[in-house]
Parts: C-alpha cells; structure tokens; sequence
C-alpha cells in the first residue's frame, strides 16, 4: 500500500494541516481488513486492557471500519490545536437538485412534518412480559404492492431475532426504514389489519399510531414520489442504507385540502375492501 506523493505536498504532510475536513460517508467497501493497510494505523492493532490502562499490542486487528481508519488519519494530518471537522451531510445526494426542489416545493405549499401527524413509537416491547409464542414480521414480510403485511412467523419469546422491536396494533402503519430498498420503488410501507395485532416488528421499520391526519391518506402519500425522494435523500450508510430517526421524523407530508384528503382517504379505504373481499372469495373457490 504506497502513494505517491509530490515533494512540495510531501512537506505538507509532515508539518500537519490547520484545519482538516472530512467527506463523509467513508467508502463502500465494509471493514478495512488488508493487513498492508492497517498496519499504518494505530487501530490497525488490537488494543489490550491492563490495570484499567489500554495500550497498543503488537498483534494486528483482523479489520476496522473504514471511518475509524479515516478519523485516525485526519487526527495524524493536523496540527497540535488544529481544527478537524467530521459533520453534517457532505454526501451529494443528499443536496442533488431533485431533492431540493421537492423539499422547496413541499415546504412553498404547506406541508408538515411527520411528527406533526402522527407519533412515532419509540417504546419498545419487553421480552420478559410475554410468555410463550410471538409472531414476528420482517420487512420481506410486506406486501409493497398492497400496502399490507403477507406473513408472520412464529417464533418462542426466547428464539425471537434481536432486532424484534416494537409490538403492533391494527391500525398502526409500519414503514421501512433500513434496508436497500429505502425510497425506492420497492419500499416496505403497510398497515396493520386485524390478524396482525400484537405481533411484533423489526426495528428495520418504524411505527406511526395516534394520527392527527386521516391515516389512508397518509398511508396513500408514502407511496407517492413525494415521499420516497425524501425518504431516498435521507439515507445514510453504504452496506445498510438507514433513515435516523430524526430525519425521519422531519419528512414533509403534503396536506391539500379537506375535500380532497377525504376523496383519496375513501378511495383507499375502498381498494382495501377489495382487496380484503378479493382474499375471502378466493379462499371460498373449492375444486
């Protein structure tokens, strides 16, 4: 592992920056695990814990994420007293021009912020209240054609994968927010019927209940383009692509008017009437 590096650059290195900034997000490729590479770090070794002391072994650590790596060569770029900056959004999707005129466009007409219309459920279910068998939901349990859950699986509280988190009522809408398929047209948005009350979800979606918006509305505009380019725009991280809560929680969602909020609310309501009556007839058809 080796570079190149002019003379006159070569003087800046070795007498460090006054201010160094970073651009993040910090790669694709995972951890760092070439052995040429890591031993040019610090934390390209194991550390061990002594006497409430930790100092750098002579073994080397078999990876590092890529941002401790890069963290640790700014702090070797800079001056004593120098200033290193690592914040903010710095990737170029976010501040592509697309995005920014569906922010601008949405803000111009009114619209409000998904806290504002709903609550988030940030309590998560506690294991050991609940005995027996669970039904648990992932996201590749979505039906993202209907708007609905597909399948459950059966799980005893103590098997249930680590990232079951949030236990679900009928009526609540669960909405991706991790995964490669965030703001895309592949997106995992449904809301929960009946059969699935009190099953418990993936912390790969997050939850809205107690509405201050008609849901089927709401639950109509998360498949809009309005929604999934934010939602798209959002996204952090290059293996797991997520939203932060924080930003999913300032999502602009459109409000028109009454009228028209309360047309596309019963055209909803109605498809998944049929939807529903569609399943029933079918499951009646004998041979």
């Amino acid at each position: 592992f080796s570079v190149s590096v002019p003379a006159s650059m070569r003087s800046l290195l070795d007498s460090g920056f006054d201010v160094v900034l970073t651009n993040p997000p910090f790669g694709t490729a995972g951890k760092i695990i070439d052995a040429n590479i890591l031993r040019h770090f610090e934390f390209g070794y194991k550390w061990v814990l002594h006497n409430g002391i930790y100092s750098k072994s002579s073994v080397m650590s078999k990876g590092q994420p890529a941002e401790v790596l890069f963290v640790e060569r700014c702090l070797q770029l800079i001056k004593d007293g120098g200033l290193m900056k690592v914040d903010g959004r710095w990737d170029s999707k976010f501040y592509e021009p697309r995005y920014r005129q569906v922010i601008g466009k949405l803000a111009e007409d009114g619209a409000i912020q998904l806290c504002d219309v709903a609550d988030v459920v940030r309590t998560k279910f506690r294991r050991s209240e609940i005995r027996g068998m669970v039904r648990y939901i992932e996201l590749s349990d979505v039906n993202i054609d209907f708007l609905e859950i597909a399948n459950s699986t059966e799980y005893l509280v103590g098997d249930l994968p680590s990232r079951a988190s949030y236990m679900l009522k009928t009526g609540d809408i669960v909405t991706a927010v991790a995964g490669n398929s965030v703001g895309t047209r592949k997106h995992a948005t449904a809301m929960i019927g009946e059969e699935y009350e009190e099953c418990v979800c993936s912390n790969g979606f997050r939850v809205l209940r107690n509405f201050r918006i008609d849901p089927y509305f709401l639950l109509f505009f998360m498949r809009t383009d309005w929604f999934l380019d934010q939602m798209y725009m959002y996204r952090t991280g290059a293996a797991i692509p997520n939203v932060s809560d924080a930003d999913f929680g300032q999502i602009l969602i459109m409000i028109p008017k009454e009228t028209e909020i309360g047309r596309i609310s019963s055209e909803v309501r109605k498809s998944i009437e049929l939807r529903d009556s569609a399943r029933r007839t079918f499951a009646q058809i004998k041979l």
